[in-house]
């Protein structure tokens, strides 16, 4: 199993005590084999973990309302690793960058809807 070393982890990385370092390395670790990005940065210990599993749904807070962990390469842009809670099991949905995000907002559709589309495509 893939381990983050310990000062590759931000202070505060914790925002959800319902997830661990492990349940948050774990996601991480499937999320390297679907991004040779992430795993670039993961091999070349580059890879800092800013926040674990956690939402942002309260009004004016900003941010991703999804379920979804934050990563990014040192001096690069973050990456959301976007999760699905079923059967009490997460899953990955999609990976994406605030770049991402933003030119799905110029086309008008929100990342909950784009999100929900790759998953029924990847059926």
């Amino acid at each position: 199993m893939l381990h983050m070393p310990e000062n590759n982890w931000a202070s505060d990385w914790q925002k959800d005590t319902n997830y661990t370092k492990r349940d948050t390395e774990r996601m991480i670790e499937a999320a390297t084999r679907r991004s040779p990005a992430l795993l670039t940065a993961f091999i070349t210990r580059q890879l800092i973990v800013s926040a674990g599993p956690h939402t942002k749904a309260r009004p004016g807070e900003g941010g991703d309302r999804r379920l979804h962990i934050t990563v990014r390469k040192r001096g690069a842009e973050a990456f959301h690793i976007i999760l699905k809670k079923m059967g009490g099991q997460l899953f990955i949905t999609s990976i994406e960058t605030r770049a991402h995000l933003e030119i799905e907002a110029l086309r008008g559709r929100s990342p909950d809807s784009f999100t929900e589309q790759l998953v029924r495509c990847r059926r």
